[in-house]
């Protein structure tokens, strides 16, 4: 008589959210806590966190899902999803971003660029600077995050973020070489200086429509869409079609 045991479909994940603002880097939430006489709205759980520099592996996956906004849970944004798969058989690392944001459309890019370039394995990192640190002949005159990625390993070529355009080609000059997005305009609102990024929302918004089409995750890779994960964030997430993502962001 044989014995043997089958194992589930479905890998180990840990998850994690990038982090744009001091403390800069992947968020790993490690435990949490149940808060005493909590109110009707308020939150139901101090969490704690481990805060990772880099991830690396081979970007197995890539989702974009619609999910109620923390502060107001009437409010909607949209949100990606990247599976990146340990080369070395460990579990898969799904990183939580908001799409439509400084380090949400820098990290649409660099996926784009590393399947366009059929990079296989890639190592996403991070890295902040405080204000008055020299980089070159420039002197920053606020803190800045940077996300950056490059080929393999940390000695790897360094990519250039590319974009997709509505017909799903890549934005090239004409050199061959990835376009930059859009500049925000800056509109003049009551007295008040608003920056307009409808312009670079369009395109990462069709460069997240153009990676779900190559990235649909295959048999294995781990759901973003799993139990204490979503706890931690919302209650509710409905997944977004190849071509809705692209609607959302462009809409007034």
């Amino acid at each position: 008589m044989g014995l043997g045991t089958t194992k589930s479909a479905k890998r180990d994940a840990v998850f994690v959210d990038l982090k744009f603002a001091e403390p800069v880097g992947f968020r790993q939430t490690i435990g949490r806590t149940a808060r005493e006489g909590v109110k009707e709205g308020e939150r139901k759980f101090d969490y704690q966190y481990q805060m990772h520099d880099f991830v690396e592996g081979n970007l197995a996956g890539f989702r974009v899902k619609e999910e109620p906004r923390y502060d107001d849970p009437a409010q909607k944004d949209l949100v990606g999803y990247a599976t990146i798969r340990d080369t070395d058989g460990g579990p898969d690392v799904v990183i939580r971003f908001p799409l439509l944001g400084q380090a949400g459309r820098k990290m649409v890019g660099l996926l784009a660029a590393a399947e366009h370039a059929k990079a296989g394995a890639v190592h996403l990192y991070t890295n902040f600077a405080d204000a008055g640190t020299r980089i070159g002949d420039k002197v920053l005159e606020k803190p800045q995050a940077y996300l950056n990625c490059k080929v393999g390993n940390s000695r790897g070529e360094k990519l250039v973020p590319l974009y997709y355009g509505e017909d799903g080609a890549p934005l090239l000059d004409d050199k061959g070489h990835p376009k930059p997005l859009p500049m925000g305009v800056k509109h003049v609102i009551a007295r008040k200086e608003v920056w307009d990024f409808s312009d670079a929302d369009n395109q990462t918004a069709s460069t997240a429509a153009k990676l779900m089409q190559v990235l649909q995750p295959k048999q294995g890779v781990t759901d973003a869409h799993t139990e204490g994960h979503e706890d931690a964030h919302a209650d509710a997430h409905a997944e977004i079609d190849l071509n809705e993502a692209a609607n959302v962001a462009m809409r007034p």
